[in-house]
């Protein structure tokens, strides 16, 4: 009776990696795989269109309004 699990010699290594997820932290993994292996990288919309585009310098911002 044959193995249902692949031998080592059935590893394809030239399969690019999914990486779903074109924000900041999708293209940043995206760009450190891409040194070594093939990546594709999937966004829900056109990469002209993500929030990231606009994120110069953060989005994020803690304000304590008692201190203002």
């Amino acid at each position: 009776m044959a193995s249902s699990k692949p031998s080592q010699n059935t590893v394809k290594p030239e399969l690019p990696v999914l990486i779903i997820g074109a924000g900041f932290a999708g293209f940043t993994v995206a760009l450190h795989m891409a040194k070594s292996q093939p990546v594709i990288l999937m966004a829900k919309r056109g990469l002209g269109e993500a929030a990231t585009a606009w994120a110069q310098g953060g989005i994020v911002g803690v304000v304590d309004q008692e201190h203002e």
